[in-house]
């Protein structure tokens, strides 16, 4: 939680904690104790956070992206030639 309290304290923003590690969230859970803040600690990861649609006005990832799963290129509105090497438009 160590850039999203900085980030939130600085702009009063609330903030979720997501972590696919039960020990992780435990640890961060009394960092904004320690802070005199208050922030939600959520079992999630980078492609099921668990959030509702729509309920971020931004987001911070931290030591994540290199756990999620490769994206399959959309290919909802190509033509009859892929125009990247991934084979998306």
């Amino acid at each position: 939680m160590g850039y999203g309290l900085e980030i939130a304290e600085r702009t009063g923003a609330s903030l979720v904690g997501i972590d696919f590690s039960v020990e992780a969230l435990r640890q961060a859970d009394a960092q904004p104790q320690r802070r005199g803040m208050a922030a939600t600690c959520k079992v999630g990861d980078v492609t099921a956070t668990g959030l509702d649609r729509h309920r971020a006005h931004a987001v911070v990832c931290v030591d994540a992206m290199q756990f999620a799963a490769p994206r399959q290129p959309d290919k909802t509105n190509c033509d009859e030639s892929p125009h990247r090497e991934d084979g998306s438009c």
